[in-house]
């Protein structure tokens, strides 16, 4: 009996252990014989409970036919009606063969060796020579894939006697490359093989399993690719050989750009997955930061050019949309200046070095309420004022007395400008007012009356603004900016006065070099504008988003679709109060606009959404943790807390709050936590 062989046993001794450790995540030795039919009460239970879990199934069958009961073909079978698992195939033919069904062991080995590639397995070749010896062939013949095709005989075959048909022409065997090896020979095709439709192997006065191959089933290639946020991804397979990698050919739709070729990985013969007869698709990807510069058009084929399901496509599809609807508003609201000006700007070609000029910047806050927080802001943003920077202050038609009083006061200050609102016009065109009095190649700060900044705040802006070129905006870290928060980036932050904003940020300004985050979108409570950018893109929508919110993440997706970047200046704190005017229907205002901008530029929650879970600033919140720590406890005393490094809750839970959670303070001591690096990264 074929479960009485050695090396076929040792095979469904390994596919069994794998099972086991599947389901109970724990690694056996070795397997007890003895306690089969226990094993099988307990499968038997629980694949009433996991009715879909091919695992248990296939398990089934195996402890089945080594218990020899006869309806252990039954789950193989089942796995197979669904499934193209070559697994579950070799297990079915052994049960055929260990209760004496040689017809249907011969039928279905015979579907095994003309759909699939040749096996480097030990197994199969023990199920192979069973087969041929319960149906008296010579042998068996498969195919590689790959132009090779193998024959292995039980008994002596002259090699003339050996005939290839190719497409009904008949050709000796001896007129091809021959390599032998023991019982085995294998016949090498000419390099036009592919083009070839099917190939019959045939022996005189005898027969073989197998020898029947339709080639284009053997170079076909199953797949699909799709655009995404993160560039190009998909899966493939050789339907012939689902273990084996992938080989496909990306080509731009640029004669100039030469083709990419990947490859995927290689899955093991072992995996649960394909024990379990799961469809085996083999994962690739590609950034979008490699593609970008080479075509916005691309197919993805085989390596025999068959293009997969998808396939051509845009790296990003609705680019083209979104960059006309970016033109259509700059044209709308066009990003005029005053009069001619005297500033050269820096070459949008050229890094700019230190020793170069950063353009002349208009500060623009739109004033309506809250005083004490308004006063607060201008009188900080005169206080820190840079010689290159002027304040343009737009009076929203405020209905509070001590503000026009303290404007009125101040209206004279040099490089002060006021504008006075008729009547209340909201945020976005009180901004576009404010706007259309820059200079040419004056770059533009968005500010709003409730934020507090600090010492050299202007300049860091622009040192980040001005790290590439290609960066439109840069906003600064604030304790109240949504993904620009901190200490924590989804809870609520306390609200700091103006002393411990200037000491968070002159932390900032010594730990800083210069480094800069991409972020989806720029925040409108202290928001940078490259004079470039703003030309460009044009100024904010001031038609549909009423008093504001979402006018800003507006601008940022019109700039990115016309080229531009965004990002978050890591070497400057502003805080920020927030919700002085119009908060009690703040919720409302963000949920409708925020309808607005889904409908405008689709996936923009999500692109948002998946953003956070990568959460890039994390990194620097806990560097900055760190500093701060070391800044105001130097000579702190530490409580170690030390863990084992066995797998438990506890581990992850401490492990996830070292990694993602703010250092925890005390007045006379930290705590330090010492956990295995190499499970939570260095």
């Amino acid at each position: 009996m074929i479960t009485e062989n050695t090396i076929f046993r040792k095979f469904l001794i390994k596919i069994l252990l794998t099972i086991e450790y599947s389901l109970k995540k724990e690694k056996s030795p070795s397997f007890d014989f003895v306690s089969l039919s226990k094993l099988l009460e307990d499968w038997e239970y629980l694949q009433r409970v996991q009715p879909d879990n091919g695992l248990i199934t296939i398990g089934i069958g195996i402890i089945r036919l080594l218990l020899g009961i006869p309806t252990a073909s039954e789950p193989f079978e089942f796995i197979k009606a669904k499934s193209q698992s070559r697994i579950c195939r070799i297990l079915l033919i052994a049960t055929r063969l260990r209760f004496s069904h040689y017809t249907l062991a011969y039928e279905d080995f015979q579907s095994l060796l003309t759909s699939y590639t040749d096996l480097d397995l030990p197994a199969f070749q023990v199920l192979a020579d069973a087969v041929c010896f319960a149906t008296n062939k010579a042998g068996w013949c498969t195919f590689s894939g790959s132009g090779k095709i193998h024959l292995t005989f039980r008994r002596s075959v002259d090699l003339e006697d050996i005939s290839i048909v190719m497409d009904g022409v008949s050709y000796p065997a001896s007129s091809f490359e021959i390599l032998s090896n023991d019982k085995r020979i294998s016949i090498i095709l000419l390099e036009d093989w592919k083009l070839l439709k099917q190939i019959h192997v045939t022996i005189r006065q005898d027969t073989l399993l197998g020898g029947l191959f339709e080639i284009p089933h053997f170079l076909k290639t199953e797949g699909f690719v799709s655009a995404g946020p993160e560039g190009l991804c998909g899966w493939a397979r050789y339907p012939a050989n689902p273990e084996a990698a992938v080989k496909l050919v990306l080509t731009p739709h640029d004669p100039i750009q030469k083709p990419i070729h990947l490859f995927t990985n290689t899955v093991k013969f072992f995996t649960p997955a394909n024990i379990a007869g799961d469809t085996i698709k083999h994962a690739f990807s590609i950034k979008k930061e490699k593609l970008a510069s080479k075509a916005t058009l691309f197919s993805v084929c085989s390596e025999h050019g068959k293009p997969l399901y998808g396939s051509p496509l845009a790296l990003d599809p609705f680019a083209e949309s979104a960059r006309q609807y970016a033109l259509d508003i700059s044209r709308l609201f066009p990003a005029f200046s005053l009069e001619e000006g005297t500033f050269s700007p820096i070459s949008l070609l050229e890094k700019p070095t230190k020793k170069q000029k950063f353009p002349s910047v208009a500060i623009i806050i739109p004033v309506y309420d809250g005083f004490l927080a308004t006063k607060n802001c201008i009188a900080l943003c005169l206080k820190h004022k840079a010689p290159h920077a002027r304040l343009i202050i737009v009076n929203d038609a405020s209905p509070n007395p001590d503000i026009l009083k303290y404007l009125s006061h101040i209206k004279n200050k040099p490089d002060v400008f006021i504008l006075n609102n008729e009547k209340n016009l909201g945020f976005p065109k009180s901004v576009n007012r404010g706007l259309r009095q820059r200079r040419p190649y004056e770059d533009v700060v968005l500010l709003n009356s409730d934020t507090l900044v600090c010492r050299n705040w202007l300049t860091q802006l622009q040192r980040a603004a001005y790290a590439q070129t290609d960066i439109g905006t840069a906003t600064p870290l604030s304790n109240n900016a949504t993904i620009f928060s901190y200490p924590s980036a989804t809870g609520v932050n306390p609200i700091p006065d103006a002393r411990a904003c200037q000491n968070l940020s002159a932390i900032m300004s010594r730990m800083w070099h210069g480094e800069t985050v991409d972020v989806p979108t720029a925040h409108g409570f202290c928001m940078y504008v490259k004079s470039a950018c703003l030309e460009q893109t044009g100024l904010l929508r001031e038609d549909i988003f009423a008093q504001g919110y979402g006018e800003e993440n507006d601008f940022s997706c019109r700039a990115t679709a016309l080229g531009w970047r965004h990002v978050a200046c890591l070497g400057t704190f502003v805080g920020h109060a927030e919700s002085q005017s119009f908060s009690p229907v703040k919720s409302d205002l963000i949920a409708r606009n925020l309808d607005i901008m889904n409908g405008l530029h689709p996936g923009y929650d999500q692109l948002i959404a998946r953003w956070q879970d990568r959460d890039p600033l994390a990194p620097y919140r806990k560097k900055l943790d760190l500093a701060r720590l070391h800044n105001s406890r130097p000579f702190l005393k530490s409580v170690i807390l030390i863990m084992h490094d066995r797998e438990g809750g506890i581990l992850r839970h401490v492990g996830h709050r070292f990694m993602n959670k703010p250092v925890l303070l005390h007045s006379s001591w930290c705590l330090k936590f010492i956990v295995p690096a190499a499970r939570f990264g260095d």
